[in-house]
């Protein structure tokens, strides 16, 4: 079987010589290449990198969430809908390089982005 697929005019690239499907184009990388690290492996704004600067409403969310606030005590807290606080801490997780709440208040507290605070819990 002679696969050919044209390239520019009067030239062609037979099966033999074309990348295999879902081949790459791009060479690889090497295991230690920082470009390709992602931020759970060390390489992101979690590991002594600087985050990407978060908004005022961002913030807001985050010290809320690092206070132990569910998504939607939080949007009544800001008088914002619970899917606007999602649409919130879906950028503050890629902005901080991060995949769930835990980890952002963790990465928040050691960056000094909200401050440890202990809630009040309501008298018995």
């Amino acid at each position: 079987m002679n696969l050919v697929a044209p390239r520019h005019r009067d030239t062609r690239v037979t099966a033999a010589q074309a990348p295999a499907a879902g081949a790459s184009r791009t060479p690889p990388r090497s295991e230690g290449d920082p470009a390709q690290e992602s931020p759970a492996q060390g390489g992101g704004p979690g590991a002594d990198q600087k985050p990407l600067p978060l908004t005022r409403r961002q913030k807001e969310v985050l010290n809320l969430l690092a206070q132990g606030l569910s998504n939607r005590r939080i949007g009544r807290a800001l008088h914002i809908t619970e899917q606007t606080v999602k649409a919130h801490l879906h950028m503050v997780y890629h902005k901080l390089g991060v995949a769930d709440r835990t980890e952002a208040v963790v990465i928040a507290l050691r960056q000094g982005l909200v401050q440890h605070q202990r809630r009040e819990d309501p008298p018995s």
